[in-house]
Formats: structure tokens, sequence, C-alpha cells
């Protein structure tokens, strides 16, 4: 996987923006070629992690990591 774009999905995400994908989204930040879907990730309280050297690449500008505390990533 360490050449690959890694989702969410892969670590349990569902991104329906109702579901808990914190658990998910940790597990998805401890790699560096990172994608995300056109989807909204519900994590229930804000991540506090580097993004030194991670690349993000969104499917799409309605690609949201949206937590309970405050939005928190948007690719726009």
């Amino acid at each position: 996987m360490e050449n690959s774009v890694i989702y969410p999905e892969f670590f349990g995400a569902i991104g329906d923006g109702i579901s808990d994908d914190r658990s998910a989204i940790l597990n998805w930040l401890n790699y560096n070629a990172l994608g995300l879907k056109e989807k909204t990730y519900r994590i229930s309280e804000d991540i506090y992690k580097s993004f030194n050297n991670k690349h993000i690449q969104g499917d799409s500008k309605l690609s949201t990591i949206q937590s309970d505390e405050s939005r928190v990533f948007n690719l726009d």
C-alpha cells in the first residue's frame, strides 16, 4: 500500500455524514498518499495531527471531513 492512494474506506469509513468515521480517519492519517471520495466523513471530535509530508487528493471539491466540534478539512 505504500505507493497507492489510501482512502478512509480501507479502514471502515462510511462517509455518509452521519456515521462516526473518526477511528477510520485516524488510521488513514498514518499514510502519506491520502485520497478522499466525494463524501462527508463525520468525526465525533477534532483530530490534531501533523500533515507534514502528506499528499491529500480529493475526488471532488465536495470531499469533506466534518467534526461535531468544527469543520477540519475541505477540498475547495
